[in-house]
């Protein structure tokens, strides 16, 4: 289930362990089939971890592919932005 999944991630990234989220999200998405809002949420939620760990352009990557399954979602557009910015502030 992508929602118990994603509480899973979210789960390790709060208490600091976005390390071990971003390979559990990764290992997910390539080992189970999704619909689209299952796909999208997991995308966001990569993008979240590697946030998390200052990989900024790979988390605007990640984002951005959400969108493919859920074109119009709020968080994955202002996500985008601020990580976009940080990126921009760590060159």
């Amino acid at each position: 289930d992508a929602n118990l999944a994603s509480e899973y991630a979210n789960a390790l990234e709060v208490s600091g362990h976005s390390d071990q989220a971003l390979p559990f999200v990764d290992s997910f998405l390539d080992g189970n089939a999704l619909d689209d809002d299952d796909h999208a949420l997991m995308l966001r939620r990569r993008g979240y971890a590697l946030g998390e760990l200052g990989r900024h352009k790979e988390a605007v990557a990640a984002y951005k592919e959400s969108l493919k399954y859920q074109s119009d979602n709020k968080i994955a557009l202002n996500e985008i932005k601020w990580n976009q910015q940080q990126a921009d502030l760590q060159q």
